[in-house]
């Protein structure tokens, strides 16, 4: 197996290898090297691993920790140090490819962490050069599809007052993800890209005002979160069920179904018996529990959402949210979102 890979060429294993560590961060391990360290195990592997270049795994390492960093100050100076490295890989390694791919990443991901827009731009700039560059290498590549359409759906996400801009970043990101979903060799990076499709097709329900075509939208994006819902141990399953009940509860409300927003609840409590603080999932399950007149849960929801909550940000958005309607004239929601008044 070495002879033949080697023969084949090193960049075939820098992307085998990059792969296999894109796996151990999917799998969320403790210490995604220790996956890393046991492929190294391999007898036949380790033996073209001694022929590669040691700054791809100093990159991939330095990318490993920026994504694993509370403070996003450290994330910065990792992510950048990671840059530096594939840098300098691109201009002196046969590891050329895959130091793209990995460059890509950490552009993308820098672009969604800094506060300036100017500068997040910059980084959106630069990394549409480098998976251009890492597509050019291997056009099949999961991880290249992948970051190619997480990067066009925050671009997209940054244009709330264009939908028609944002709509014609969304329907290349949701293709990317598709293309990213048929090259993806392992079910766990299937879901993956499902989850991210979906939220692709929510986003451009919200865009539109035709709605037979949310109603579209939203069907084909619950079916790509049931889909990602069936795969065992997929690291994202909290996120996939909160999005899935936001994709009931959206439909219920279009079809005055409450049997689908009694499933949204159902999806959106299953997905905070994993994901207890996700604010956002529980700011949800209050407007369903406020669509289907159920007052006191639905206030007891929001109370946690806006105390835990120290930027205002779900006050802000109850204050305008036309599904807690029928509580704005309750002394507890007055009391949680007194602009209201």
């Amino acid at each position: 197996m070495c002879e033949l890979l080697y023969n084949r060429g090193r960049l075939a294993l820098d992307f085998f290898r990059l792969a296999d560590y894109r796996f151990a961060v999917l799998l969320n391990l403790r210490n995604p090297f220790l996956y890393y360290a046991a492929w190294l195990c391999s007898g036949a592997l380790s033996l073209c691993l001694a022929q590669t270049d040691a700054g791809l795994k100093n990159a991939l390492q330095l990318l490993t920790r920026a994504q694993s960093q509370a403070s996003n100050a450290q994330r910065i100076n990792l992510y950048e140090e990671a840059i530096e490295q594939c840098r300098l890989i691109a201009k002196t390694s046969s590891n050329y490819c895959a130091a793209q791919t990995v460059w890509a990443i950490s552009l993308v991901d820098l672009a969604q962490i800094v506060t300036q827009s100017i500068e997040s731009a910059d980084y959106s700039h630069q990394a549409q050069t480098r998976l251009a560059l890492a597509e050019q290498c291997d056009p099949q590549s999961w991880l290249v599809h992948q970051t190619w359409g997480r990067l066009l759906l925050f671009e997209a996400e940054r244009q709330p007052s264009a939908p028609k801009t944002a709509e014609r970043l969304l329907v290349p990101a949701q293709l990317r993800f598709e293309k990213a979903r048929q090259a993806a060799a392992f079910k766990s990076d299937q879901a993956d890209a499902d989850y991210h499709a979906s939220l692709c097709l929510i986003r451009r329900a919200e865009q539109t005002a035709d709605r037979p075509q949310k109603l579209t939208l939203y069907a084909a994006a619950a079916r790509l979160c049931e889909r990602a819902a069936q795969v065992t141990g997929f690291v994202k399953a909290a996120q996939v069920q909160g999005l899935w009940g936001v994709v009931l509860l959206e439909m219920g409300k279009l079809e005055g179904d409450r049997r689908s927003i009694r499933q949204g609840v159902e999806r959106l409590q299953f997905s905070l018996k994993t994901s207890a603080n996700d604010l956002q999932a529980r700011y949800n399950l209050a407007c369903a529990y406020a669509v289907l007149e159920q007052s006191d849960l639905a206030i007891k929801e929001l109370r946690v959402c806006v105390e835990g909550d120290p930027t205002g940000k779900y006050r802000r958005a109850a204050e305008k949210d036309q599904d807690f309607a029928t509580l704005r004239h309750r002394d507890e929601f007055r009391e949680l979102v007194p602009a209201s008044n």
